[in-house]
Order: C-alpha cells, then sequence, then structure tokens
C-alpha cells in the first residue's frame, strides 16, 4: 500500500505558538515552535510533551501578516526527538487560505525540500 498523501504542502518555519490544553481546570498554557507547518496542521516543538488525541488550541501570527490565528488542533503523533504532529481542526476557509498562500509563498522562495 503506497504512502499517504498530504493534502496540503508543508514547510519549515520558526513561528512561536501560544498553546493552550483544552479540558485541563485550570487551563495549561505554553509556548511552543511551529518547525513544519502547512495548510492541515504542523510539528510543533515544545517542553511540554502532549498525548495523543489531546485537543489543544493555537494562537500564533504568520510573519508580515499582521492578523493572528487561532485554531484548534489535535495531536496526531509524536515524532521522535523533533516534537508532536497536529492535525487543525474546523479551521475557518480565509484561515486555510492565509496559510496555504504563506506555505507556498514560503517554499518558492526557500526553495527548501521539507
Amino acid at each position: 500500500m503506497p504512502p499517504a498523501r498530504r493534502r496540503y504542502p508543508r514547510t519549515e518555519v520558526q513561528i512561536v505558538t501560544n498553546v493552550s490544553i483544552t479540558g485541563t481546570d485550570p487551563p495549561t498554557k505554553n509556548k511552543g515552535l511551529f518547525s513544519v507547518l502547512g495548510g492541515g496542521g504542523a510539528l510543533i516543538e515544545s517542553e511540554t510533551n502532549y498525548s495523543i488525541g489531546s485537543l489543544l488550541i493555537f494562537r500564533f501570527r504568520l510573519p508580515d501578516d499582521p492578523e493572528d490565528f487561532c485554531c484548534q488542533g489535535v495531536v496526531c503523533n509524536e515524532v521522535d526527538g523533533r516534537g508532536s504532529g497536529v492535525e487543525f481542526l474546523g479551521l475557518d476557509p480565509h484561515d486555510r487560505d492565509r496559510l496555504t498562500t504563506f506555505v507556498a509563498r514560503h517554499v518558492r522562495t526557500d526553495r527548501r525540500p521539507v
């Protein structure tokens, strides 16, 4: 069986994000770093280890974009030594377009494979 193809391109980045873990009382907030970003999700590096299935809320800003992103995601996998793979959930179409445009622009100017 061939490997699953990703629905959205992705690229390497260094974008700081605020992370809130849903379902905790009091709410748990951390900082993280997206090291890979795409229209469907991200790889987040953090001092906190998130369990697969954890629901997280992210707040971040793309370079040269004045508007914040606020979205929910679920931890889908752990990437040994790198962080957690998250899938964005319920991303507004406008925000997904902003992400995919950023990734396309970043890939063209960077020319680095991801």
